[in-house]
């Protein structure tokens, strides 16, 4: 018996050729009115591309197989489009809300930045801790004063002192408060 000639695999292969020739046509048409045509050759193709990677031979019904799976590439395509235009806007309101820093004002952030850090260290342990984690973290004042074996309110008043200590030092002038 010669195998390379045996009539399954031949005759399926044609039957599959004509398949896409005949429903691609009518799948861009249909996914054009789904999802407004600047895509429906690439989605189509697409959905064709998954029936053959899904194995003709396990496919009961190709033609509502292809549609079906040209649909789910319609809609992830449409899901990837709306990411995509939220970030742009996102991106675009950030842009809008800050504009760019001139090099003066990269300097002075920096410096900003350091006389933070120089408040920061000057504070007792527990207030800088619990500023920190407070403001920075998010957590509950109740926590923090559980841990710190104080009332809340005691936790709220380090907070409050510790972020007024830091304000001092970024106040101009405050330089002389190191020396």
């Amino acid at each position: 018996m010669d195998l390379e000639r045996s009539p399954g695999p031949a005759r399926a292969e044609p039957d599959w050729q004509d398949m896409v020739r005949r429903e691609i046509p009518a799948l861009s048409r249909w996914v054009r009115r789904l999802s407004g045509g600047h895509e429906a050759a690439d989605v189509a193709q697409e959905a064709m591309l998954r029936l053959l990677e899904a194995g003709p031979e396990r496919v009961g019904l190709p033609r509502a197989w292809l549609f079906r799976a040209a649909h789910k590439v319609a809609l992830d395509r449409a899901r990837r489009r709306k990411v995509r235009q939220a970030a742009a806007q996102s991106l675009a309101s950030l842009a809008r809300a800050r504009p760019p820093r001139t090099p003066e004002e990269e300097v002075l952030a920096a410096s900003d930045l350091e006389r933070l850090a120089s408040a920061l260290r000057r504070l007792p342990d527990a207030r800088r801790e619990v500023l920190l984690r407070v403001r920075l973290g998010g957590e509950p004042t109740t926590a923090l004063a559980r841990q710190h074996g104080v009332s809340t309110r005691t936790v709220e008043r380090w907070v409050e002192q510790a972020a007024d200590h830091c304000r001092a030092w970024l106040r101009p002038g405050a330089d002389e408060l190191a020396a």
